[in-house]
């Protein structure tokens, strides 16, 4: 299963997972997203509870 969240909202998750998960010790992973999709990475912010923050890019 992959399950995509903020930075913000792993230990959250990790514990969750451990309270419903039956093995012992489950595999959770954590990977850091450089780069993505702008709209992609709004709507994932939007959906698991964080405000969107719009910044200039550099010219």
């Amino acid at each position: 299963m992959i399950i995509k969240t903020r930075a913000a909202l792993l230990n959250r998750l990790e514990r969750r997972i451990g309270e419903l998960h039956p093995y012992e010790v489950p595999e959770v992973l954590a990977f850091q997203v450089e780069s993505g999709a702008r709209g992609y990475l709004d709507w994932l912010t939007q959906a698991t509870g964080g405000r969107v923050v719009r910044t200039r890019r550099k010219r």
